[in-house]
């Protein structure tokens, strides 16, 4: 267990410091004390003096060569931006966004600001834009004073590397009116408001042409013909390319397509010094890391190797440098040196204590939440707490409040987790301190309580009392608990931590037991049993999905198979992929969501391969949710490959679908997926859920899922394409014909259990 000495050698006192936030009447000095705990007053004096900058402070990274192939493109984005029109261009991995937007930077006449968004929460990216804008002395406005100061900048905004959802674009935009802004992202989330284009790869006349410019000299006939099955069968994405164009130089022998491995051929020309490169990379999974960051974390004495890495196409560079895309992710897998999390936490700590500018520790703050994670993720929870605890107060000093909530909570978990009473009291004070800073005094309340009594465990009466009096300066409300001792409560749950463990772990057989003896409910799609209430998952190592046969779905069915794959069962049954035969397509797999309350939510995750029938895979960057139900069902991409292939040809892909329904009835979507080279033969996934009114007081409840449980991934599944009638829910031959689910077959089916799923939640509440 750490105790409070250790965590202090590595806390910085150059991070002391005063901060203002907010504006008009509640305008607050944040004094951030690195050593002790933060405090938050009312500023006397108002705002600060802020000064608007004659030029933007942020300015697009050089590029060398235009982009190949992409006038076209060129063109659109152009005339847009011209008439003002926001424009967000998505697309996979590697296929050339970045390059895009230098190009469009470095060509434009205007005043430009060049952001990378990788890893920023939306709070934090407009803070940064306000800072390359106005010069002040550590001030953060709040969000009504923020949009008029950004009011009348007048730029070309390019944000490179924007994760967020179709709010926070729309947010985004509608803050900074006056600028043309231009957006990259992976996938589509900007569908009003302004234009999407998509990019995909290149036609085999550019990517030829690329090949050849890379290559350094003319293409004979033999050359070009191979150059184009290149490009056919790597779907034309520039990084892949470049990546075999640079293995073929590098061995002075031409790789033609199914000859030698450009990966193995990239990683012998990796040294010893770019393995552990590619291991720190490969553990920060894919966030752009700071060049002193990354070569503190990978012991290097000069930054040749990470140019030497980049010349070998397994890197790319912007706001630090991060993995590329294509084959980088196999020669890491071949050559990268494993790095724990619990180590990459220690040496990222040391970091932080030791870099003599404080200001690279807020530009890693992406990299320092992802090894937070990964730490708190793999049970390293002291790594985690020190390092949260050196981080914290740096970005708190400069003003990254997304950033800092974030390191908050997770060093609170850890601490928790580790039974460190000081510091978990830390991390909830600063917490509370956080909430008052964003004006949000009245949800301060239980993290100041939580401070209070933690500090009172450990035997801290001074913390104590600083976490009361700075909860009283600001007024906030606060209740203490009084059924118990926090202090006893806490003490029994560190020593007897196992014991939770097995009482839930009995709980669970017989709640498990319990619901599955109930009555069963009809599914909304008709002939499938569910369980009622809420579904049940297990984890069963090497199990696979049987398919259905062709007359009917079944349910899934674990079969051994090699290795030590771990696969997530449910219980209830989930549709998988039929047998594809020859060149016939599998009939549209589908995701079915049963019988939701209107009001509550339900979530499902599905992995899925592409089917034989499209040998290319499918572009997982364009998934969209399309139908005349689409806005009940939310999309959210998980763990993905750029091009999802067949199985045994590449990793699964993973997306969540979630059902929110905001009246009853019965409700249909498709899931699409655009597939490489066949814009006309997308993948197909029908989703399907039946929404019913909340019951009237005192009437018995029926099995109807009101709440989303945790959600669990079945095996994966191949997903397929349309038939050749283009219907995608029936194949050619079946028999088959679509099945719209009735509403009153659903409402006859619903058979009333005796609060069934009140009972799941008692068992195991929601967190």
């Amino acid at each position: 267990m750490t105790v409070p000495g250790d965590i202090r050698a590595f806390i910085r006192g150059d991070l002391n410091g005063t901060v203002v936030v907010g504006s008009g009447a509640h305008v607050h000095n944040l004094v951030v004390n690195a050593r002790d705990c933060s405090t938050i007053t009312v500023r006397a004096d108002g705002m600060p003096d802020v000064r608007k900058r004659e030029c933007p402070a942020a300015f697009a990274p050089s590029t060398f060569t235009a982009p190949v192939g992409r006038d076209r493109e060129l063109s659109l984005i152009g005339s847009l931006l011209r008439e003002h029109i926001p424009v967000q261009l998505h697309g996979p991995s590697g296929i050339g966004k970045s390059t895009m937007l230098r190009h469009i930077a470095q060509e434009d006449g205007g005043q430009v600001i060049y952001l990378c968004a990788a890893g920023q929460t939306l709070d934090d990216l407009l803070q940064i834009i306000f800072d390359v804008c106005y010069e002040t002395d550590g001030y953060r406005p709040n969000a009504a004073q923020l949009q008029e100061f950004l009011d009348d900048v007048e730029a070309l905004l390019v944000v490179d590397d924007f994760a967020g959802s179709r709010d926070e674009l729309t947010e985004l935009i509608t803050t900074v009116p006056s600028c043309r802004v231009l957006v990259a992202s992976s996938r589509q989330t900007l569908w009003s408001g302004g234009a999407a284009v998509r990019l995909s790869g290149l036609d085999e006349k550019s990517g030829t042409r690329l090949l050849g410019r890379l290559l350094g000299h003319r293409l004979g006939v033999d050359e070009e013909n191979a150059a184009a099955d290149l490009v056919r069968e790597h779907a034309g994405n520039p990084m892949t390319l470049t990546q075999i164009a640079v293995a073929s130089r590098r061995t002075g022998s031409w790789i033609g397509p199914c000859r030698e491995d450009p990966a193995a051929l990239l990683a012998e020309k990796v040294s010893a010094a770019g393995s552990r490169v590619l291991g720190v990379l490969s553990a920060c999974s894919g966030e752009f890391i700071p060049i002193s960051t990354l070569m503190a974390l990978s012991r290097l004495d000069s930054s040749a190797e990470l140019g030497a890495l980049e010349r070998l196409g397994l890197v790319v560079q912007a706001d630090g440098y991060r993995m590329a895309s294509g084959f980088a992710e196999r020669v890491a897998r071949l050559v990268a040196t494993e790095t724990a999390p619990a180590a990459l936490a220690a040496a990222l700590t040391t970091w932080i204590a030791t870099v003599p500018d404080r200001t690279v520790v807020t530009e890693a703050a992406p990299v320092i939440v992802r090894v937070l994670r990964n730490a708190v993720a793999t049970g390293s929870y002291v790594e985690a707490t020190v390092l949260a605890r050196a981080a914290a107060p740096a970005l708190a000093r400069a003003l990254r409040l997304g950033a800092w909530g974030e390191v908050l909570e997770l060093g609170r978990r850890a601490a928790r987790a580790s039974g460190d009473f000081r510091a978990e009291a830390y991390f909830s004070h600063e917490a509370g301190v956080r909430l008052v800073a964003l004006g949000r005094t009245l949800a301060a309340g239980p993290s100041f309580v939580a401070a209070i009594e933690l500090s009172r465990c450990s035997g801290d009466a001074r913390a104590a009392v600083v976490s009361q009096a700075q909860a009283d300066a600001a007024e906030v409300p606060m209740v203490f608990p009084t059924h118990r001792s926090p202090c006893v409560f806490r003490w029994v749950q560190q020593r007897f931590a196992a014991i939770p463990a097995v009482v839930a772990a009995v709980m669970a057989v017989v709640a498990t037991v319990v619901l599955l003896s109930g009555p069963v409910e009809q599914d909304a799609s008709g002939g499938i049993p569910l369980p009622a209430g809420p579904s049940v998952s297990t984890t069963v190592p090497g199990a696979r999905m049987d398919s259905p046969s062709a007359t009917g779905p079944t349910s899934p069915k674990g079969s051994s198979s090699q290795g030590s794959e771990t696969a997530t069962v449910r219980t209830v049954p989930t549709k998988a992929a039929m047998p594809v035969g020859g060149t016939t397509c599998a009939p549209g797999a589908a995701m079915n969501f049963g019988v939701v309350e209107v009001g509550y939510q339900q979530a499902v995750s599905q992995q899925f391969f592409a089917d034989p029938c499209h040998p290319r895979g499918f572009e997982s960057g364009g998934m969209t949710v399309r139908g005349r139900s689409g806005d009940v069902f939310q999309l959210s991409v998980g763990r993905c490959p750029d091009i999802v292939r067949p199985a045994g040809q590449g990793e699964p892909c993973t997306v969540t679908v979630t059902f929110r329904p905001r009246e009853a009835g019965v409700f249909e979507a498709e899931l699409v997926v655009p597939a490489v080279n066949a814009p006309d033969r997308p993948g197909v996934v029908r989703l399907t859920g039946a929404a019913r009114s909340a019951p009237v007081p005192g009437e018995p409840t029926s099995a109807t899922v009101r709440s989303a449980e945790p959600t669990t991934t079945p095996p994966p599944v191949a997903l397929p394409c349309p038939t050749e009638r283009g219907d995608c829910r029936a194949g050619p031959g079946t028999g088959q014909r679509r099945h719209d689910p009735d509403p009153q077959s659903v409402k006859r089916n619903l058979s009333p259990v005796e609060n069934r799923p009140t009972l799941w939640r008692a068992v195991f509440p929601h967190p």
